[in-house]
């Protein structure tokens, strides 16, 4: 993977082909699953750590006057579901001394709700090099996958990091 130090000290060349070619190689490649039971102490005390004034996440009788019929969690709670699967899915390549998350984009079916029993669990979906001002950047992107107890998906979370 390294081929040795560039006329930069500071810096080590790499043999992106390699290193491109190895990481694709794990496409597919998932994490251990993990089951979370939702409860409501959960969702109230995510919805005020990020501040969410909304009485749907904090009002069970206002709640069960919407649409969603009682209280759900904030969209943004999907997050929550990171640990143990991010950023362990992603390979870590010392040569590139930085690694920052760059983006998620989120895609749900349905909301999460108290009582629920989520499943969650990572798939590496691929890297590719892009090169930056400052040289070239690795980017990997994972899939964080929720489903509920009957298998049928939540939401999907494609999380992508930027190495440099």
């Amino acid at each position: 993977m390294t081929t040795g130090p560039t006329s930069d000290d500071s810096s080590i060349a790499l043999d992106w082909d390699a290193l491109l070619e190895q990481l694709n190689r794990r496409v597919g490649l998932e994490t251990g699953a993990s089951v979370t039971e939702i409860d409501r102490s959960m969702i109230r005390r995510f919805a005020a750590a990020i501040g969410a004034a909304s009485q749907l996440y904090f009002d069970e009788e206002f709640a069960r006057t919407t649409q969603f019929g009682g209280i759900i969690a904030p969209p943004a709670f999907v997050s929550t579901f990171v640990v143990g699967h991010i950023p362990e899915i992603f390979a870590t390549v010392p040569a590139l001394g930085r690694t920052l998350h760059t983006d998620d984009t989120a895609r749900t079916w349905r909301p999460i709700r108290p009582g629920d029993r989520i499943t969650s669990f990572a798939r590496y979906a691929g890297a590719v090099r892009r090169d930056g001002r400052q040289g070239p950047m690795l980017f990997q992107s994972a899939d964080l996958i929720l489903d509920d107890a009957l298998q049928q998906p939540v939401a999907q979370v494609r999380i992508v990091s930027v190495s440099f």
